[in-house]
């Protein structure tokens, strides 16, 4: 199954190699269920769960994003006001 967002990042320094692709992927603790986040072609760092369990924040492009751990819905960009280049 295809990622269900695919948002542009910015570039900010860190880069893959022609051709690479990062993966955010969740996968049940016995190592089941598996499900394709998000596939980008930009760093994707540091992923964490919000205290609900219902999403995922990462860093990506020097920018915070947070996207539902399910997979049922878009990334989206949250707002750090004057807080830049995160990475």
């Amino acid at each position: 199954m295809p990622p269900v967002s695919a948002p542009k990042f910015t570039r900010r320094g860190r880069t893959l190699l022609e051709g690479q692709v990062s993966r955010l992927i969740t996968v049940a603790a016995d190592g089941s269920n598996e499900t394709l986040l998000l596939e980008a072609d930009e760093v994707i760092e540091a992923p964490n769960w919000t205290p609900d369990g219902q999403h995922l924040i990462f860093n990506a492009g020097g920018e915070l994003w947070r996207i539902p751990a399910d997979g049922s819905g878009p990334c989206e960009k949250i707002d750090t006001a004057a807080i830049r280049n995160l990475n």
